[in-house]
């Protein structure tokens, strides 16, 4: 569905004439979400309005942009950071794997403007009847393989491998590899060009990514979610240190003057609710009316920290990892990590303000504010030159954080606490959120000898709930779902089916089948000019046709070496398919 909003003056003030836009995006829509998906993972907006509509058939959406930060210290203790917000000023990724430089061609790089939208239902029609069901094209476009001549991974995108060779070819039932009832995979690079828009140095990563999410109606938490699993690859020759990844989100919730946002450190989760008991329209953007939103993002898994040999322990320390997975389990080295950080900066400049470099970037990944001050308890969470201030490292946890984690295990003021934007009496306003996971190692990748630490994935979950005339009982509506979603996840099982479908074995050879590919070959195969099939089976049609559908040859069988002409045909891959009253064959035909 193409969507067209009215460009709002906020929208219009953020872009600039030379802001560098990819339009290989595509929607995701596979349940009641409709999110417009970027090659550079910044998602949800055309560069002109917002593109994630919920529920999917309204003009209402609660997010503005959403993308990812990655910053880190190299050896020398220097800061390399690629971050994007707006492309205000610049870039600093651009569509595609890591290669050899003379193989880039920014802000594009060709082809790779894209994204890779595959449907569960044509994996399961395709491959529940491989032999006599065409390929579906999404499946033949799926990235599996980079062109290793210049200077790509060999493998990219996941696939299913049939015959185990390592190249990707749906002729031998090699299928994309994805989750949900619907997928769209992307792939970018901070290493094609400088870092314009933060000023950082680049890092030479490689992140691939997968929207997903589930069309089950039954399960209203579940339909209204989109999952995004991000994997992040140093193709670059430096190890990195404190490294964090900020998770960094405009979340507009239908009228974006409006907004308060809150953390629920351990549920690993942020959010966004109305200021106010109505969302009205603004400059003509529709809002929620009375009918009140609360979106929140929850990290479902971290990335892996590096193994030990301990159980590593939840830890009350001002720098430790309270909220992270596999913490004192009982299992050695399965330990991953929970969000650093709930920050949150507002649309406008100053010390809280905008960032504007690389160090602003880092520092509110760490939370802290742009002048160095760190985020405190209590109030705007910004109180420089106060001795008595408690630093914090989630902002407007209300009373979830009993145990203080986000203070290092200090109990701040009383008169403090709980702290929200309701009991701080803020004005609402436009808010942007950082949740930053971190930090962890991210050791230099070799092709030749994978290590395990230069690879780091994660997953987050973006979480819908409305509540009629009650903004905070939104809030806890939605951390609810947050909590379904989590054990959904977790146990990998859905109302509606599983996760990921494993298609192996692949449906055998009916008896019939079996013993018609045994009468039946094309010789010669690969051909040039013309090619033979060699056939027992008399009076049977034949039909050869290019991978994208369209038939090319028609003819019937006649003789035992059937010749057919190729000599008009462009050199490729076809299908012929050679079928009778009681036989049916299909093969693979290159022609050079």
């Amino acid at each position: 569905m193409n969507r067209i909003l009215l460009l709002s003056g906020l929208a219009a003030s953020l872009l600039c004439s030379n802001l560098q836009a990819q339009s290989g995006w595509d929607y995701f829509d596979g349940n009641n979400v409709e999110a417009l998906i970027s090659p550079v993972a910044n998602h949800f907006w055309d560069y002109n309005s917002s593109q994630y509509f919920i529920p999917k058939d309204s003009n209402t959406t609660s997010l503005f942009t959403s993308t990812i930060w990655i910053g880190g210290l190299d050896d020398n203790g220097d800061l390399h950071l690629s971050a994007e917000r707006f492309r205000q000023t610049g870039y600093d990724y651009t569509p595609g794997p890591v290669s050899d430089p003379s193989a880039y061609n920014p802000p594009t790089n060709g082809s790779w403007d894209n994204v890779w939208k595959i449907d569960r239902s044509d994996l399961d029609s395709w491959l529940g009847n491989p032999y006599n069901t065409p390929i579906p094209n999404s499946v033949m476009d799926w990235p599996g393989n980079g062109n290793t001549s210049l200077g790509q991974a060999q493998q990219l995108a996941p696939f299913g491998d049939a015959d185990g060779d390592g190249q990707y070819n749906p002729q031998d039932f090699d299928h994309p590899i994805i989750k949900g009832d619907q997928a769209v995979y992307f792939i970018f690079n901070d290493d094609a060009t400088l870092n314009t828009e933060s000023g950082g140095q680049k890092m030479g990563v490689e992140i691939h990514g997968m929207a997903y999410g589930f069309n089950c109606p039954e399960d209203t938490a579940l339909d209204n979610a989109l999952f995004m699993e991000y994997t992040i690859i140093n193709r670059s020759s430096n190890d990195y240190h404190d490294v964090y990844v900020g998770l960094w989100n405009d979340i507009d919730l239908g009228n974006a003057q409006d907004d308060y946002v809150g953390s629920d450190p351990l549920r690993n989760l942020f959010f966004a609710y109305n200021g106010d008991q109505e969302d009205e329209d603004l400059q003509g953007k529709e809002g929620f009316g009375v009918n009140l939103p609360a979106q929140g993002i929850r990290l479902l898994k971290g990335p892996k920290l590096d193994d030990n040999g301990i159980d590593d322990q939840p830890d009350l320390s001002f720098t430790g990892n309270y909220n992270g997975f596999g913490m004192g389990d009982g299992v050695i080295d399965n330990e991953e990590a929970g969000l650093y950080s709930i920050m949150y900066h507002n649309n406008d400049q100053g010390p809280t303000g905008d960032p504007s470099n690389a160090q602003a970037h880092y520092n509110y990944m760490r939370a802290t504010w742009l002048d160095g001050t760190p985020l405190t308890f209590g109030g705007t969470g910004y109180a420089p030159g106060d001795p008595n201030a408690t630093p914090s490292r989630f902002m407007f946890p209300d009373s979830t954080d009993t145990l203080n984690f986000s203070t290092g295990g200090i109990t701040p003021n009383p008169s403090s606490n709980p702290w929200t934007e309701v009991t701080a009496g803020n004005p609402p306003g436009d808010r942007r959120i950082i949740g930053s996971v971190g930090p962890f190692n991210l050791s230099a990748h070799n092709e030749n000898q994978a290590n395990p630490n230069s690879t780091k994935t994660f997953t987050i979950v973006y979480v819908f709930a409305q509540k009629m005339n009650d903004r905070l009982g939104a809030v806890e509506k939605m951390k609810a779902y947050s909590d379904h979603l989590q054990d959904v996840f977790d146990s990998g099982v859905t109302a509606c089916g599983e996760f990921q479908t494993d298609y192996f074995p692949l449906p055998a050879l009916s008896v019939e089948e079996a013993e018609t590919k045994s009468s039946i070959g094309v010789f010669p195969n690969p051909s040039q000019g013309q090619f033979a099939i060699q056939s027992d089976v008399v009076n049977a049609t034949y039909t050869l046709q290019s991978m994208s559908g369209q038939i090319v040859k028609t003819g019937v069988i006649r003789s035992a070496n059937e010749l057919v002409n190729t000599s008009d045909l462009d050199a490729g891959v076809y299908m012929l398919d050679v079928e009778s009253a009681n036989a049916h064959f299909m093969e693979k035909v290159v022609l050079r």
